[in-house]
């Protein structure tokens, strides 16, 4: 079986594995994503929050209508241009941001289930190159593009 192969059955598996584990919070995965993005950078604008996540904004809006709903996301106006609407979470969800770490801590723990301490560093140093690769190989088709 291929490494493409192998990656794909991984990524397919886990997430329905934390679909299950998120439903408890009525969060689905690329929500709980969300969560960590404004966790981290309270106050970015959709269109920020959308190029960080690598979604289009379309799919950002609706996530953000939902998570409104939840009592999970708070839209305010930008201090400086009030066209912007910022986000924010709200203390409901700071609140479930603890248990939804618990559940990707869980995941993690689940996924690197009997390798040894050496396994998981080289692990991640071949994800973290993998990586590096994919993103060095879409800087060189960006700059063909631009030229």
């Amino acid at each position: 079986m291929s490494i493409i192969n192998i990656m794909n059955q991984i990524m397919h598996m886990e997430m329905n594995c934390a679909s299950q584990s998120l439903k408890q919070y009525e969060l689905k995965p690329w929500q709980a994503a969300m969560f960590f993005s404004l966790h981290q950078n309270s106050g970015m604008s959709q269109r920020e929050l959308a190029k960080k996540m690598k979604l289009t904004p379309p799919t950002i809006t609706s996530g953000i209508k939902k998570m409104e709903k939840q009592g999970l996301i708070e839209r305010r106006p930008d201090e400086q241009d009030q066209r912007i609407m910022r986000l924010y979470l709200t203390e409901k969800a700071e609140n479930c941001l603890e248990q939804v770490w618990g559940v990707i801590n869980k995941m993690e723990e689940m996924l690197v289930s009997g390798f040894s301490i050496e396994e998981k560093i080289l692990l991640r140093r071949f994800l973290l190159q993998m990586l590096d690769n994919l993103k060095q190989q879409a800087e060189r088709t960006t700059d063909q593009k631009n030229n």
